[in-house]
């Protein structure tokens, strides 16, 4: 399962090369690669949605597999090093409060197909290069493989700064709270630790 990371860093930079290089990843017409890819992935698509009985989301999982693919990246590259010692997980409080550095895989893919987009439209605007077909299917495979790597930076900020020390549980309990110098009010708390 961890090698699945280097077929998901295959799977990002190939829009780059298809725009930069103008050729496709297939020895097909683009129109015969789309009539049988199409309704092969929408059936994927439909298949994990149904399967999943309401808990497998299609773009959750891709989020998942783009947020995860540098870390696999790494852990299957340790095998190259084989002197590499055992290092244990820091635990909560000693993670660094600025963990970007663990987003540079995505922002890596997001810079690379966000500028493979221009660079592809500027190779066909002089050389004709890449073909019309390669063009729009990579720009549209790079546009979807760029805001991905956004969703996972935009969701990683957003949430990764916030920690805390214990779990908190999101149930609604009725209050009643009464400050110095001030009658009783009611409310409800919605975010309660143990």
């Amino acid at each position: 399962g961890y090698f699945d990371g280097w077929a998901k860093a295959v799977l990002y930079f190939a829009p780059v090369v298809v725009l930069a290089k103008g050729v496709l990843p297939f020895a097909a017409p683009a129109e015969d690669f789309l009539l049988h890819f199409v309704p092969c992935y929408l059936l994927a698509l439909w298949a994990l949605e149904e399967f999943g009985r309401g808990y497998a989301r299609t773009i959750a999982v891709a989020r998942y597999g783009m947020a995860r693919f540098g870390a696999y990246l790494w852990a299957t590259a340790g095998l190259l090093r084989p002197r590499a010692r055992l290092r244990v997980a820091a635990t909560q409080e000693d993670m660094p409060q600025d963990a970007g550095r663990y987003l540079a895989p995505q922002w890596l893919v997001l810079v690379a197909n966000a500028i493979a987009i221009p660079v592809g439209l500027a190779l066909h605007a002089t050389a004709n290069v890449p073909a019309v077909a390669a063009l729009a299917l990579g720009a549209l495979w790079a546009a979807a493989t760029a805001a991905l790597a956004a969703s996972v930076i935009r969701h990683s900020r957003r949430h990764g700064s916030f920690r805390r020390h214990e779990y908190r549980f999101p149930v609604p309990i009725p209050a009643r709270v009464q400050f110095a110098g001030e009658g009783p009010a009611l409310g409800i708390f919605d975010d309660v630790s143990s």
